[in-house]
């Protein structure tokens, strides 16, 4: 039986599972060995064997003993001499089958805020705290936690998790989150207004938990998609076909592929609205705020008009693009991709990182952009369809691309549709990634032969690939900014493998939320 001592060394774990394809754990000298509260940025996951049982030398954290444990090849014993730092890895366990994770956000004094599914009557355990849902008309619990994860206040609200739409953090403590709602809505026990038809409603939420604005946008079913900017103005961006009341006036557009963009104080007043109109298509599925610019990027297919102004007119075919507005809406330009006509090409999300603008791009077809030479930055198919992640300067010129190649198994233009790209901290991008096989590569390197639900790639500015994890067994995830130094991951626990290393279930109940570093 092997000896570790602990006073000199401590576990790495995942450094075999991250490199190399070896089941068995290994270990690296740290010399000098990290400070005590830096201890968490080292921890990793347990590693097994094929058959499931553990190596000897793994580890794991034991949140009820607030310890690491390490296998001694017959049982776990908590090291004594080197506990770790806590921050930043906790654990959200419920007493019911209820505690279903739907979205984490980070606000802008690093607090965490996590939402859950929950209903009258539920008993839930959210960062180290009993909660009993007593309110009736319960269905989603909302939680914070300062940025160690110790809780800070929840509040119960009546919104049904379907009719959530987006949650977006502000740049002084607080967050918004658009919904529907055609009921009566109750926040904490009282009754907020009596809806009863489809309402397009924003809640402005401060730092303790507290409501402080509420605003119906439109009658109708609008998903909204919200965007803060620096100054703390409000974007509530939304698609819609046909003739609705916005603010007691009917908004009648001509063509019926249209979205919708108005700008709100951080009181929820309205200060403007303005509205796109396509003869064809028209989505805009991203929309980031830099200062004093607002940037939008999506897919359009025809001729494009902004207040009756004509923007662009494309070929056959839907085209990704990137439009740059002031704060004010006015455009400053639109770029359109270049492909053959027929084709397609699909913005999914953009960052703004390091002055820089980040797009992810769905394509099964060959498209391109131009650079400030006025040279065509051409991304080629040769094999399955792809994603890939362009990088612009702020004047909507390419600089270069990577790329995500599927297998016969996984399209990734047409199924992943729930990723998201993040930006994290040491100006890396965070992409993660739906999955539907194994076989995945990275500007034709083979990345992954593991077969996973979820993947998350790190990439550095130069759009070199620097981790990737896979995820089996995960579900309902999000990457988000935690704080100003890392970037966090959460996910649903249910028999998650990470890089085939298990994720070992210390509670015994039937769902458990996650939350790790990626570093």
């Amino acid at each position: 039986m092997k000896t570790i001592d602990y006073k000199y060394f401590i576990t790495l774990i995942l450094l075999g599972v991250l490199f190399g394809n070896t089941s068995k754990a290994q270990f690296a000298e740290l010399n000098p060995a990290p400070p005590q509260n830096d201890i968490h940025s080292y921890f990793r996951l347990p590693i097994s064997n094929t058959s499931g049982t553990f190596e000897e030398g793994s580890a794991r954290f034991n949140p009820v003993k607030k310890c690491v444990e390490f296998y001694d090849g017959t049982r776990w014993n908590c090291s004594e001499s080197r506990a770790i730092n806590t921050n930043k890895l906790h654990v959200s366990e419920s007493f019911t089958d209820a505690n279903t994770h739907l979205k984490s956000i980070s606000l802008s004094d690093g607090k965490i805020v996590s939402f859950y599914m929950a209903h009258t009557g539920d008993s839930l355990r959210v960062f180290g705290q009993n909660l009993k849902m007593l309110h009736s008309n319960t269905s989603v619990l909302i939680a914070a936690a300062d940025a160690d994860g110790h809780y800070l206040w929840h509040a119960e609200t009546s919104i049904y998790y379907q009719d959530i739409f987006d949650i977006e953090p502000d740049h002084a403590g607080n967050l918004f989150l658009s919904f529907i709602s055609n009921s009566p809505f109750f926040y904490q026990g009282t009754l907020v207004d009596s809806y009863s038809n489809d309402n397009c409603i924003v809640l402005k939420i401060n730092g303790n938990g507290i409501l402080a604005g509420i605003r119906e946008v439109a009658q109708g079913y609008f998903p909204l998609d919200l965007c803060v900017s620096q100054n703390n103005k409000l974007y509530v961006l939304f698609k819609f076909t046909g003739p609705f009341v916005f603010a007691g006036t009917t908004i009648q557009p001509t063509t019926t592929s249209n979205v919708f963009l108005a700008r709100y104080s951080s009181s929820l007043l309205l200060e403007q609205y303005d509205f796109f109109e396509s003869t064809d298509y028209l989505s805009v599925n991203s929309i980031v705020s830099t200062p004093g610019s607002l940037y939008l990027g999506g897919q359009v297919g025809g001729t494009l008009k902004k207040g009756g102004s004509v923007l662009t007119s494309t070929g056959l075919g839907l085209y990704a693009f990137v439009l740059k507005l002031n704060e004010n809406a006015a455009t400053q330009w639109i770029k359109i991709a270049e492909q053959d006509p027929g084709g397609q090409s699909d913005l999914r999300s953009l960052v703004f990182l390091d002055n820089k603008l980040y797009a992810l791009i769905g394509c099964p077809h060959d498209f391109g952009f131009r650079n400030s030479a006025n040279q065509l930055v051409n991304f080629q198919l040769d094999g399955y369809e792809y994603m890939a992640i362009f990088r612009f300067t702020v004047d909507g010129f390419a600089e270069d691309y990577c790329r995500f190649t599927g297998n016969i198994n996984y399209n990734p233009y047409l199924y992943d549709n729930g990723s998201q790209l993040v930006a994290g901290s040491g100006n890396k991008l965070f992409y993660q990634s739906e999955v539907m096989g194994a076989g995945i590569s990275f500007n034709h390197l083979t990345i992954s032969a593991l077969p996973g639900n979820r993947q998350i790639y790190k990439i550095n500015p130069n759009l070199e690939l620097e981790d990737h994890w896979v995820l089996s067994g995960a579900s309902s995830p999000s990457i988000f900014q935690s704080g100003e130094a890392d970037l966090m991951a959460v996910f649903n626990y249910s028999n998650v493998e990470i890089n085939k290393a298990k994720f070992t279930k210390l509670l015994t109940n039937q769902s458990e939320t996650y939350y790790f570093l990626l570093k």
